[in-house]
């Protein structure tokens, strides 16, 4: 198979269910990760919900959108986005 590439860096890993891209770049003996989401998809449902929505607050709970797990802070461990060579993170 051959490299997927953008730039200096290449695909690792991409999961078209979440939408996500993982992508390495190895500089100055360090190893860098990108992760890349596609977001317009659940932009798009956003604004067609809001634009569809009633105006004014009702109840005691407001939808405000949409949002997958992997964009959700609470749900995501702090990590560094760069590594010395050789070494794993977690």
């Amino acid at each position: 198979m051959p490299e997927i590439r953008d730039g200096d860096w290449t695909l690792v890993d991409h999961d078209p269910e979440l939408g996500r891209s993982v992508w390495h770049l190895h500089q100055d003996g360090m190893d860098h990760f990108r992760i890349d989401f596609e977001v317009e998809k659940t932009l798009e449902a956003n604004k067609a919900e809001y634009n569809a929505a009633s105006s004014g607050w009702k109840g005691d709970w407001h939808k405000v959108c949409r949002t997958t797990s992997c964009m959700a802070p609470a749900s995501r461990k702090p990590t560094s986005s760069a590594t010395k060579s050789g070494s794993a993170t977690g």
